[in-house]
């Protein structure tokens, strides 16, 4: 039957060192940003609907809001 193998021991003043993270948190202008574009593009498409301002606002609404939602991604 095999032999398992046995742990290195560590020895008395060894510290394992801490990982760092690779993502640091994102500044407050990015969720600033982010939350803006998100809102924005909301209020654009309603009032597209509300006062029928045409197709090319809804689109520039859904734009606005899909690039807000994009920013999500990269938000730490």
């Amino acid at each position: 039957m095999p032999v398992s193998k046995t742990r290195k021991k560590r020895t008395a003043g060894t510290t394992s060192t801490p990982k760092k993270d690779h993502h640091a948190e994102s500044p407050a202008w990015y969720v600033r940003t982010m939350v803006a574009l998100m809102v924005v593009g909301c209020i654009v498409i309603v009032s597209a609907y509300l006062f029928s301002l045409g197709n090319i606002t809804l689109v520039i609404g859904l734009v606005v809001l899909a690039g807000g939602f994009m920013m999500t991604m990269n938000w730490h």
